[in-house]
């Protein structure tokens, strides 16, 4: 079932590129920050896989990561250049900075202190949704170090609420810190990892990793609460939308979780691979649309267009590109 939940939020993405807010909420953050935990839940099958049976873990671990990620990110990438280059859409110019900054994509991350932009006008990278796919390399990378070594892993995940919390109360820059760089959503990636040792795994810390979860859903409920009834905390930009992605996630993943084993649904991979491809293609296909005319607007008819040519681009990348990369190297 988590193929289709996660098609489900790549479609949240999509629509809050459309409209910012949905009933006073910005979706399109709520479902990053859920992407984030399931990333981290995905991590933990991973671990009992890959680090149990494995020579070289680490490698292989960070590897099968990439591998995850890179095919379709680069074959995004290649349309979006070619369409800007061929169009002049955007006015783009061309920098070896940027061309690096794109290709290694977690410099990508830290956009708000590096210019990797190639369009002018609106001034942006080639994809301005890399930005959080620069932020999960790293949390695999530092979650592949906590799974090695679990004190490091507990010390990560409350540095991280710390400077989450610190961002939250205005300390720390919220956009930044609490939603757009590792430092502050790091822990949201454990969040998913514990839940997944929680359902699945039998671990002397499996309900230390239960508390540790329910501990983090009864601050931030508490935090709601406390907003709502006597607005005693001024959240910062997109806290709120962090902090109800959160409690979501947490209660969305212990329920698939539940569920995932007694319910088997057809072509559940296939949507799983799909939402990926409709993440990182919406852009140019808005893009591609507003060039030939039609021009972005809420209404059905261009959501549904949108949806159309999004997956349409998808499916030309995972058929041609990730499927064949995948099949190949695992054959390896």
């Amino acid at each position: 079932m988590f193929g289709y939940f996660r098609f489900f939020l790549a479609f949240c993405v999509l629509l809050s590129h459309i409209q910012n807010n949905y009933w006073g909420i910005n979706i399109g953050v709520v479902s990053v920050i859920i992407f984030y935990m399931l990333a981290g839940f995905v991590v933990s099958g991973l671990f009992h896989k890959i680090f149990i049976v494995k020579t070289h873990p680490f490698y292989d671990f960070f590897c099968d990561r990439i591998l995850r990620i890179y095919p379709l990110y680069a074959f995004a990438l290649v349309v979006c250049a070619i369409f800007v280059f061929i169009s002049n859409y955007g006015m783009p110019h061309f920098s070896w900075k940027a061309f690096f900054g794109h290709i290694f994509i977690i410099p990508l991350n830290y956009y708000m202190f590096f210019d990797w932009s190639v369009l002018q006008s609106p001034k942006s990278e080639l994809n301005h949704l890399t930005w959080s796919l620069g932020l999960e390399l790293q949390a695999y990378l530092l979650l592949g170090l906590g799974i090695m070594f679990k004190r490091l892993l507990w010390l990560l995940f409350g540095l991280s609420l710390l400077v989450f919390i610190a961002s939250v109360f205005g300390v720390l820059d919220s956009d930044i810190f609490g939603y757009r760089l590792i430092f502050g959503v790091f822990f949201i990636f454990v969040i998913g990892y514990f839940i997944e040792c929680f359902l699945f795994r039998k671990t002397k810390e499996k309900w230390r990793y239960f508390w540790g979860v329910f501990f983090i859903f009864c601050l931030f409920v508490g935090f709601v609460f406390v907003q709502q009834k006597w607005h005693l905390v001024t959240l910062g930009v997109h806290s709120r939308e962090v902090i109800l992605g959160v409690i979501l996630g947490i209660l969305a993943l212990f329920c698939l979780g539940k569920l995932n084993k007694k319910i088997k649904i057809p072509y559940n991979s296939f949507f799983g691979a799909l939402s990926y491809g409709i993440f990182l293609t919406h852009t140019p296909s808005m893009w591609i649309l507003d060039y030939l005319g039609v021009k972005q607007s809420t209404s059905f008819g261009y959501i549904f267009t949108l949806l159309i040519c999004s997956i349409l681009l998808a499916l030309i990348g995972i058929f041609t590109i990730e499927s064949p990369l995948q099949s190949y190297f695992r054959r390896k």
